[in-house]
């Protein structure tokens, strides 16, 4: 008999946008995907973060590695 394999999900998070059924919190609460097609509808002045942020629809940006490690 052949031992189990367990396998085990780094992150378990699940994006924020709604219908996204994508396991991961790249930056600010979204997968990787979403949060660039968000973050391309902000560099094209679409929507800003802050308005995202006040809509419950992203997360406030986390701390950099520098930011970190400093505090």
């Amino acid at each position: 008999m052949r031992p189990v394999r367990e396998t085990t999900v780094a992150c378990s998070v699940g994006c924020r946008k709604a219908g996204c059924h994508r396991v991961g919190d790249h930056a600010r609460g979204l997968c990787e995907p979403c949060y660039k097609m968000t973050q391309q509808y902000v560099k094209d002045g679409v929507t800003t973060w802050t308005k995202l942020e006040r809509q419950g629809k992203v997360l406030q940006p986390k701390a950099t590695l520098k930011e970190w490690l400093l505090s």
